[in-house]
């Protein structure tokens, strides 16, 4: 359910330089996923789209037990490893999570890091929701963290040019975006230290906040709040968005 371009472009070298959050980072978003889910310890998560398991990790410190899938073989690996090494109460999977529901009833799903609208059509977007909804046990809560498009309308850089110094040298990145349609199409040039140059697009359907909201009240769920990327109020200048919806009880 996914375009070919997705299993290209999501590997290591991508994942270092947009991916990656500090232990701290990662669990300040912790903190505020169990704060909007109102989950308490030994809470059921599932992470839709793990990755290399940053968010999922920081659940399972908070005390939480969390199953986590990822189209990404080499990022589920890693988080397998990682939650092996912290003795993690996580489980990864490399699995389509438009098509795979929790294997039993989780109190809250997450879907992190701009994760929701690469389906290839808005009916394989919706997927991801409906299986939201079928992995929450009742009054389970689904967290839901995106592009906010009002701010990204008014704010919008069609070219962003930064170096990013790793321990291999610098990593010089040219990414240019253009909006067709209810698309955000970007190209990225990524020259590496070695002397390598990568150039990979990508594409993410974007999604205004009343659309998400009514997509997640199709799957079946009710609404239950819109915040910020730090869990304050939104607002249309908010830098992200996170939308909020519970299964009922």
């Amino acid at each position: 359910m996914i375009d070919d371009w997705r299993v290209e472009f999501f590997d290591d070298v991508y994942a270092d330089l947009a991916l990656s959050r500090t232990k701290a980072q990662s669990d300040a978003i912790a903190k505020i996923v169990v704060e909007i889910a109102a989950l308490v310890e030994g809470d059921v998560v599932f992470d839709q789209c793990c990755g290399r398991g940053d968010l999922s990790l920081a659940l399972a410190r908070a005390g939480m037990r969390v199953f986590g899938l990822d189209l990404c073989a080499p990022y589920v690996e890693r988080a397998q490893g990682r939650a092996r090494s912290e003795r993690a109460g996580c489980a990864f999977l490399v699995a389509d999570a438009a098509v795979n529901a929790a294997p039993s009833p989780c109190r809250c799903v997450v879907n992190w890091f701009s994760s929701f609208g690469y389906g290839a059509t808005v009916v394989q977007d919706q997927a991801f929701l409906d299986r939201a909804f079928d992995s929450l046990g009742p009054g389970g809560v689904l967290v839901l963290e995106s592009l906010n498009l009002p701010r990204l309308h008014s704010s919008f850089q069609e070219r962003m040019e930064r170096n990013a110094v790793g321990p291999e040298g610098t990593t010089r990145v040219v990414r240019t975006s253009r909006i067709v349609g209810e698309s955000l199409e970007q190209s990225w040039r990524i020259e590496l230290p070695d002397g390598r140059v990568l150039v990979r697009p990508s594409r993410l359907r974007l999604h205004p906040p009343e659309a998400i909201e009514a997509m997640a009240v199709r799957a079946g769920l009710v609404l239950n709040g819109r915040f910020d990327g730090a869990g304050a109020p939104w607002s249309p200048h908010s830098e992200r968005l996170i939308v909020a919806a519970r299964r009922p009880e």
